[in-house]
């Protein structure tokens, strides 16, 4: 055999080996085809890693500004609202604040409250045999504590201020900027929407906006406590609230007296 004829024969052979090799790591199961697969995946990664970043970016970009535009809506629709309740107040359909004295301030007290939803709601002794309707407000100290939720004849639940679920408009009494507080369930309230160009001190009171007919506007809620990180759209600042929610067990509901939803 030449040399020549040789050379082409160890060429082949070569071929061979690396289409076997090929042919084995691409069988299913095989170790081969594993770190076949990891080596591609670690060369692919380097060029596919900055379009990544950018459509992350891009993605949250649109997310942003779509989140902002809803959240511009909500308060351009509560400052309307807000409006439209004031002038209900000034023709006199909307009723007074409730008093320690007033009939219509009913006093109840916590059968039940439980632990996996400590924060949430409560069950009270009242129910719609003593006159409650879903919305009334809940005060403990003279403070705005939460709104009746469910009511049943002989009980009703009250969702509290500390409840994610709930959404109280408020008004800062200082300044009368418009904002509305919400809990995390796990004892925090905090204060949202308030612009970026609105700077609040410590201390300052919050009361009840004009939430609907059923809660009357000017209720105290609580004070300003921190300010926390801005989301770029809005500035949140926690809040205290005037009543202690860790010690209670009797609380006023105050009849509104309607039989319409809240």
């Amino acid at each position: 055999m030449s040399e020549t004829e040789s050379r082409k024969v160890r060429i082949q052979g070569v071929i061979a080996v690396i289409l076997a090799l090929l042919l084995l790591g691409g069988s299913a199961g095989t170790p081969f085809k594993a770190g076949l697969e990891r080596i591609v995946l670690a060369v692919l990664d380097y060029p596919e890693r900055p379009i990544r970043l950018l459509l992350d970016v891009i993605i949250g970009a649109g997310g942003w500004v779509e989140e902002r535009a809803t959240l511009l809506e909500a308060m351009a629709t509560l400052r309307e609202e807000n409006l439209h309740l004031r002038r209900r107040v000034e023709e006199g359909k909307i009723p007074p604040l409730p008093t320690e004295k007033d009939e219509k301030a009913l006093m109840a007290r916590v059968l039940f409250r439980s632990p996996r939803a400590w924060w949430k709601e409560i069950r009270i002794d009242r129910g719609s045999r003593d006159g409650i309707r879903l919305g009334d407000p809940a005060l403990s100290d003279g403070f705005l504590i939460g709104r009746v939720t469910q009511v049943e004849h002989g009980f009703s639940t009250v969702e509290l201020l500390t409840s994610s679920g709930l959404l109280v408009p408020v008004v800062v009494d200082q300044t009368r900027d418009l904002g509305v507080v919400t809990g995390d369930e796990v004892g925090q309230v905090h204060l949202l929407y308030l612009p970026l160009d609105r700077r609040l001190e410590k201390g300052m009171s919050l009361s009840t906006a004009l939430v609907s007919e059923r809660v009357p506007p000017g209720l105290p809620v609580g004070f300003i406590a921190d300010e926390e990180p801005d989301d770029g759209a809005f500035r949140p600042y926690r809040v205290r609230l005037g009543a202690d929610l860790t010690r209670l067990y009797r609380l006023q509901i105050w009849l509104s007296g309607e039989d319409d939803q809240p």
